[in-house]
């Protein structure tokens, strides 16, 4: 038997241990073509591989890879990038695409142009203009259309509407805005998202305070431990009405609407002001505003009642209706006189 034979001889033994039948030459001397005795399918493999049992049916593949496809309403195209790729169609969008063959079998995938046009559907909604990419696959950058500037936002933010996100460079000028009306700086981060640290344009002390508190004027600097009492303030009285019920509120504060703010009314409350008078001390207010509540004590509402509406507090300095006209002459000044009295004797208070 001459080297030829043997050679050929070694080769059917080798096909015939992985199932398969030698049935001729290969593109070169490395290669055999071969039937697969399972499924029929003819392919030219390497010897080697055959050898070592080093090989798989590339049409049987092929098959499952179509049959992945379809079931999952793609169909089959081309070649990808590499041997785990492939390109595929989706049979709804008609939009193609290349789609890992594992994550087809475990349908682990979605048409990228479709989400692509989804994000810009969702964008152009909340007044937003998708550019590109974000830190990772959950933001996005955008342009706001109304201000022009750009921010990364994560997608589901932008879905969920305009309430979940902000512009925050137009936030940054907001806050140094607000800062120089009340006489503050705007000088870095604070705590928290809530906090920013500022310094006091006059006494050039730093400080961290609340945003919300610079935006109503509710602050003082601790440093020069300056208190409520020694700042300007207002007493004020309010016609508050929540659906059928209408009441009057009288108070003192530095700020009326904060001071509103924090009584714990129904969101469906009304509130206007009937009157607001000026003091240039904090004592001041609260010395007559005291005044008038010891003078009209019996006039009061019932506590018990007025909890139902002031949830968090105010709720012993409210009175009916009725009284309007007597509280308004009241702060009027009925002759400012009056408030000269409580001025001179707090400024006795205070030399005390």
């Amino acid at each position: 038997m001459g080297y030829y034979e043997k050679i050929v001889k070694k080769h059917i033994k080798e096909a015939k241990a992985v199932d398969l039948t030698l049935i001729g030459a290969g593109k070169n001397a490395r290669y055999r073509t071969y039937r697969f005795n399972k499924c029929k399918h003819e392919q030219e493999i390497r010897t080697g591989g055959v050898r070592n049992n080093c090989f798989r049916c590339e049409q049987c593949q092929l098959d499952k890879i179509q049959d992945e496809a379809k079931a999952r309403g793609l169909t089959l195209i081309g070649a990808g990038r590499n041997a785990k790729y492939r390109n595929y169609r989706f049979n709804k969008c008609k939009h193609e695409q290349e789609i890992q063959t594992g994550n087809v079998r475990i349908n682990n995938f979605r048409c990228g142009q479709c989400l692509q046009d989804k994000l810009i559907k969702e964008a152009k909604a909340v007044g937003l203009t998708l550019l590109r990419l974000g830190r990772n696959k959950k933001y996005k950058t955008y342009r706001f259309d109304k201000c022009g500037h750009e921010q990364e936002i994560q997608t589901g933010n932008v879905r969920n509407g305009k309430d979940n996100f902000i512009c925050q460079q137009c936030l940054q000028i907001k806050i140094e805005d607000e800062a120089k009306a009340v006489g503050l700086t705007l000088i870095g981060a604070g705590r928290d998202y809530n906090y920013r640290t500022y310094r006091f344009n006059t006494c050039r002390h730093e400080q961290e305070i609340r945003t919300g508190g610079v935006r109503d004027n509710s602050f003082i600097c601790n440093t020069c431990e300056e208190t409520a009492r020694d700042l300007p303030s207002k007493v004020y009285l309010l016609e508050i009405t929540v659906d059928s019920f209408t009441w009057l509120k009288l108070g003192y504060a530095k700020t009326v609407r904060t001071r509103l703010s924090h009584y714990g009314l129904p969101q469906s409350k009304t509130a206007k002001r009937l009157k607001v008078v000026d003091f240039d001390k904090g004592r001041k207010a609260h010395l007559y505003e005291e005044s008038l509540h010891k003078k009209y004590k019996s006039k009061r509402l019932p506590i018990k009642q007025m909890k139902e509406f002031h949830t968090a507090n105010g709720f012993n300095e409210c009175y009916p209706m009725k009284m309007k006209n007597k509280l308004l002459r009241e702060l009027n000044g009925y002759g400012y006189g009056q408030l000269d009295f409580f001025n001179n004797e707090c400024e006795g208070m205070c030399r005390i």
